[in-house]
């Protein structure tokens, strides 16, 4: 899987950019605020059909002075060559696959697969447990539709059911709570089969980088299982308006030997946990899908010092294709070469 070229149109400070990608190494270099992180992230807009990992507001990504923007991709997938376009008006997208206006944003999540790597995805290590809980349901929908299904599922019974709570209406509530309870079953046991996978691709992954401590993750949820909790746990959630049980409360939890790292771990360590977490996420997602997912490291500089930052070049040359920025000029790489000015 492969990016083949990236045309930007008033998007972020780019009136117009477009790169011809290789397929292994690609990497975007210049000073800090010429635009390299927008390249990352115009590729990221792609592979998750329109999210950004640095604004909730698609308004942010227009040009200034300018009323829409677009990013429009040729990718490779399993040799089969394809389009894709995402265009931007104030606080609304509309995605094309192939030139054919799609009615939904998720119906193209899973033609293009990757994952990212930027210096705000740190708070998936340090952060509250909504970040661990969107990097498990994003890796998971990417490869698994069945997933993004019950997870839809999930989260729109949920809503129903926090109206009801939250109006001290519990007459109809039950058909929602049997809806979720379904849709649970389903989301834990793909998170836990997933997490223990990760568990042991990161516990290596972390070695390679650092020695410094043994790596370790599992699946914090409630034991019992929902029906029971819905009849314990509804009087007192009607009082607070909302659900306080079910797999939107759940958690990935990360330990460095056997310490949380959210407490205990140093900046240095919880860089090298989270590129750990994202190359095992990929290596996952590579065996998943029978091809290597694209990989984006934003900002290299900003994860590991020069001893890691070796390690980590030497390891992402086996990774398929790779988008990587830096402000580092003079280093010695393979592949392409973009400069940004």
């Amino acid at each position: 899987m492969r990016l083949d070229r990236l045309s930007l149109t008033n998007f972020r400070r780019f009136e117009g950019f477009e790169a011809q990608l290789g397929p292994r190494a690609n990497s975007f270099l210049g000073a800090n605020g010429k635009g390299k992180t927008s390249i990352i992230e115009a590729a990221w807009l792609l592979i998750t059909t329109g999210q950004s990992f640095r604004t909730h507001r698609l308004s942010h990504l227009i040009r200034t002075g300018e009323k829409s923007a677009s990013i429009h991709a040729y990718f490779t997938t399993h040799g089969v060559q394809q389009e894709m376009a995402i265009h931007i008006i104030g606080n609304r997208r509309t995605l094309s696959l192939n030139r054919k206006k799609l009615t939904s944003p998720t119906q193209a999540l899973g033609c293009l697969v990757g994952v990212s790597i930027s210096p705000e995805d740190l708070e998936t290590i340090r952060g509250a447990p909504s970040s661990r809980r969107l990097l498990l349901d994003l890796t998971l929908s990417k490869s698994n539709p069945l997933y993004l299904h019950h997870l839809r599922r999930y989260s729109r019974s949920l809503q129903q059911r926090n109206a009801l709570l939250k109006r001290d209406d519990l007459r109809t509530i039950r058909p929602f709570e049997e809806e979720m309870a379904k849709s649970a079953l389903y989301i834990r046991e793909q998170r836990d089969m997933f997490i223990q996978q990760l568990n042991e691709q990161c516990a290596d992954l972390y070695s390679a980088i650092t020695d410094k401590g043994k790596l370790s993750m599992s699946y914090q949820r409630e034991k019992e299982e929902l029906p029971e909790l819905f009849e314990k746990m509804r009087k007192r959630e009607a009082k607070v308006g909302y659900s306080l049980v079910g797999p939107h409360r759940d958690d990935l939890i990360i330990k460095l030997s056997a310490q949380p790292i959210i407490h205990f771990g140093s900046e240095g360590e919880k860089k090298s946990a989270l590129i750990a977490l994202k190359f095992a996420c990929w290596s996952l997602l590579k065996e998943q899908l029978a091809e290597p997912p694209i990989l984006l490291v934003d900002d290299v500089e900003a994860h590991l010092d020069a001893k890691r930052q070796g390690k980590l070049f030497k390891m992402i040359g086996d990774f398929g294709q790779v988008l990587v920025t830096s402000t580092d000029l003079n280093r010695e790489r393979t592949g392409e070469r973009f400069l940004i000015e």
